[in-house]
């Protein structure tokens, strides 16, 4: 036999109130009335199960009863459900084990094999030979250049000794004077276009020479031989 849940029935909580059951039990009523159901057995099946549900939850004896027999229907429900849980993981823990001890069992006969190989053919450890890699000569070629650069001369402004013959040369545009063979330098003066000069001696970009300053005084100073046609 199916216990009814009186509760799900009427639509109210295990906790609900005279007051509540009551309205619920109105609402329904009317809604499942044999006059609105046609003749419906489904409705009219669902009207009986209101008006008994009414009469047991509205008598606070026989709600008491019903209350403790759905309580010990749960109670009875969970402790089955847990026996059934408690014996299914119990199956599941033993067909673990053995499972366990199958894979143990492959695997320690496995090893045995690989061992005995190994001593047959006597395999010795071998050190791993040791390759340049790519990374590694980059590195390198990196590391020599800027030490090259660093201690490269810097022949922006370095005499050359090869070069201390005078020479004629003429401006073919207006050039600036340096004080020393590096734009970066003071500029101390300035010369014109088609000015002739000897040089005293040569870097790479810039000749050094003789000039008159504003004051009126020789100095010597550097013009950009892109400023420069040698005679």
């Amino acid at each position: 036999m199916v216990l009814k849940n009186y509760y799900e029935i009427l639509g109210v909580k295990p906790n609900a109130s005279q007051e509540e059951i009551k309205l619920a039990y109105r609402k329904l009523s009317l809604k499942f009335h044999p006059d609105k159901n046609d003749g419906d057995k489904f409705l009219e099946e669902m009207f009986k199960n209101i008006n008994e549900a009414n009469e047991v939850l509205s008598d606070p004896e026989k709600r008491k009863e019903f209350d403790d027999t759905l309580e010990n229907l749960n109670s009875s429900v969970k402790k089955s459900f847990d026996r059934d849980v408690e014996k299914d993981f119990n199956d599941l823990k033993k067909k673990y084990e053995k499972l366990r001890v199958m894979v143990n069992e492959y695997f320690d006969k496995e090893n045995n094999v690989a061992i005995k190989q190994l001593a047959l053919l006597d395999i010795k450890e071998s050190p791993k030979p040791q390759y340049i890699t790519v990374s590694k000569l980059l590195t390198t070629i990196l590391i020599m250049l800027v030490i090259y650069l660093f201690f490269k001369p810097n022949e922006y402004n370095t005499f050359d000794e090869n070069q201390n013959i005078s020479y004629e040369w003429t401006t073919i545009s207006e050039a600036n004077i340096y004080s020393e063979p590096d734009i970066k330098s003071a500029v101390i003066g300035s010369v014109s276009k088609e000015t002739g000069f000897n040089s005293l001696r040569e870097t790479k970009y810039f000749i050094q020479i003789n000039f008159i300053n504003m004051e009126g005084n020789e100095e010597q100073g550097y013009i950009r031989k892109k400023n420069l046609k040698r005679n």
